[in-house]
C-alpha cells in the first residue's frame, strides 16, 4: 500500500502539510522523485468530523516521507507528526488523478510520531507505546493549484481495540 506522512512546516507560515504517496512502483530516481501529492493544511490540526481548507501544493521530494530538518530551499524545516499507508477507498481512483468528477476518499492508517498534536481521528494507544491513527479524508482531486478545497476529516476504527479507562 502507498504511504503517507503529516508534516509541520514552519514556512512561510506554521501549517501542515499532508504527503501522499502515488499507487504504484516508485520512479527510478528514488527519493528525489517529486511526486508526492501534497496538501497545505490550516495551522490546527482538525478533528474527526471535521472539514478544513486544504491547498494542493506541487508534488514534493519522496524523501519527505522519513526526513526532517531544514528544507533545501531554504523554506524553513518540517518536523514529522505522523506516518503510515494509505488506500483509496472510492472506486478506481488515485490520490495524483486531478482528472476525476467524484470526491476522493482515503483511508489512512498509521502511527502518531510525535505525541499530543492528532486529536481528531481514532486512536489507540498500545503498551509498546504506539499511538495508531486511523482516519477517512476526502477531496475534491479537480481544486486547482494553489486554491484551497474542502478537506473532511473522518473516523475509522483502529486495528486494535483501545486501552480500557481506569483500570
Amino acid at each position: 500500500m502507498p504511504r503517507f506522512v503529516l508534516l509541520r512546516h514552519d514556512h512561510p507560515f506554521e501549517h501542515y502539510d499532508l504527503m501522499l504517496e502515488p499507487e504504484g512502483d516508485p520512479p527510478p530516481d528514488g527519493d528525489e522523485a517529486r511526486d508526492l501529492v501534497t496538501y497545505r493544511l490550516p495551522p490546527r490540526l482538525p478533528t474527526g468530523g471535521q472539514t478544513v481548507p486544504a491547498t494542493p501544493l506541487p508534488p514534493h521530494r519522496r524523501a519527505y516521507l522519513w526526513y526532517e530538518g531544514p528544507t533545501r530551499s531554504g523554506g524553513g524545516s518540517v518536523t514529522r507528526l505522523a506516518e503510515g499507508v494509505y488506500e483509496v477507498a472510492g472506486p478506481g481512483k488515485t490520490a495524483a488523478d486531478d482528472a476525476a468528477n467524484a470526491p476522493l476518499v482515503l483511508d489512512l492508517r498509521g502511527r502518531e510520531i510525535r505525541g499530543g498534536e492528532i486529536r481528531g481521528g481514532e486512536i489507540a494507544g498500545g503498551r509498546d507505546g504506539v499511538t495508531e491513527i486511523a482516519f477517512r479524508l476526502t477531496v475534491d482531486p479537480r481544486a486547482p493549484r494553489h486554491r484551497p478545497t474542502p478537506m473532511r476529516f473522518e473516523s475509522l476504527p483502529c486495528s486494535r481495540p483501545r486501552p480500557a479507562r481506569g483500570r
